[in-house]
């Protein structure tokens, strides 16, 4: 986790990164393998421009944000650490937080390509729980993007729509008949205002840590409302793509001075934290940080 100050970062685009080819040019298969710190053979669609490129070139992505996160659950004592993984992808926050001790997983992930692959790279962690459900403020049916795994993109990026897409489920954390959490990892696609909307209940009643992405979220203001009333103390948090100590030791940075702004969401009573800066007010931006490079 990197202290949120003056960042300087180049926007990545969906068409920067290239289809993976063997020598003759031939695009490879759809599927790849490779190891991680927390599983032998994990795997990840080979187009995947973010999260695949990044699992291939250095076995992991998110790494200093992983780690921030298990060092909290570390700190939670005498009781079941409780997670709810809201946007779990393919799986790899789901897989890392797994490994910890007394952990229990439960998983929200609605786009069909992904939760299969989330299915196969949870297969066998008893302490696990897969939800084919976006975790939204209203119960039902939705449509969300989907993506083609021959089509070189970002598959990360997938949004709720109105009018188009697949059709999936949607669910009011509140109202799933699971353990409460003692902590929230939320990665909407900025529909991260609805997920607190429908996990209120919950929040307010056991006060987990939240964890939230920020740089898609249009809502910021009013989640920091509803959770500063609650008593919340806010952090910003800022990710770089490139992890120097990756789980390879790859030098070769493919993603230069990329980074991603998350929000931490503290409950009252617990410890400030240090080396983040708290966000000043409802209108804070994660955007005063940085210095946009475009060449």
């Amino acid at each position: 986790m990197t202290t949120a100050k003056q960042t300087k970062i180049k926007k990545i685009t969906k068409t920067s990164m290239p289809a993976v080819t063997d020598s003759t040019g031939k695009v490879k298969e759809l599927k790849e393998v490779t190891e991680t710190r927390y599983h032998k053979k994990f795997t990840y669609y080979t187009n995947d421009a973010i999260i695949g490129r990044s699992l291939r070139m250095y076995g992991e992505y998110g790494q200093p944000e992983i780690e921030f996160l298990l060092d909290i659950i570390g700190n939670i004592q005498n009781k079941p650490t409780i997670i709810y993984d809201v946007g779990s992808n393919i799986g790899v926050h789901a897989t890392a937080f797994a490994s910890a001790k007394r952990a229990q997983v439960h998983c929200f992930e609605p786009n069909p390509l992904n939760f299969d692959m989330l299915k196969l790279n949870t297969k066998g962690l008893k302490n696990v729980t897969l939800h084919k459900a976006a975790a939204t403020n209203v119960a039902g049916d939705i449509l969300i993007q989907t993506f083609n795994p021959e089509v070189p993109g970002n598959y990360g990026e997938v949004l709720i729509n109105k009018e188009t897409g697949v059709k999936a489920k949607a669910v009011r954390l509140d109202e799933v008949d699971i353990p409460a959490p003692n902590l929230i990892k939320i990665d909407a696609e900025g529909s991260e205002l609805g997920v607190i909307q429908g996990c209120l209940a919950k929040i307010k009643k056991n006060l987990p840590l939240v964890y939230y992405e920020a740089q898609e979220s249009p809502h910021l203001d009013k989640i920091y409302n509803i959770l500063t009333e609650i008593g919340y103390h806010l952090y910003w948090g800022c990710i770089r793509n490139y992890n120097p100590s990756n789980f390879k030791n790859n030098t070769d940075n493919i993603f230069g001075t990329t980074a991603l702004f998350s929000v931490v969401a503290v409950p009252p009573g617990w410890d400030k934290v240090p080396g983040l800066e708290p966000v000043k007010d409802a209108q804070d931006s994660w955007k005063r940080f940085i210095t946009v490079v475009t060449d």
